[in-house]
């Protein structure tokens, strides 16, 4: 599966906007989310942190993938995955 920029900032952007949930008040809970594309191994990588939540679900196309527990306030997702569908980042509690 070959990934061009233009792609990956489509994941990204889709990554960063369904986490509105999250980030919809003034204090962001959620913060400096960032969504990378490893080639090598086919995986959507996504970090960040957070100051409100001890449990992270990532949800592909509205079933859970992958959950993420948050140490010290950080986080990383790594889900491999092939072809197209929305990725959503929700509170797992």
């Amino acid at each position: 599966m070959r990934v061009n920029k233009g792609l990956l900032s489509v994941i990204a952007v889709a990554t960063v906007a369904s986490l509105g949930g999250l980030t919809t008040t003034a204090t962001a809970a959620t913060k400096k989310v960032t969504a990378t594309y490893s080639s090598r191994s086919h995986a959507l990588i996504i970090r960040g942190q957070t100051s409100r939540h001890a449990k992270l679900v990532l949800n592909y196309q509205g079933k859970p993938v992958a959950t993420s527990t948050v140490k010290a306030g950080k986080f990383t997702i790594t889900q491999p995955f092939q072809g197209y569908g929305t990725f959503k980042l929700v509170d797992g509690s």
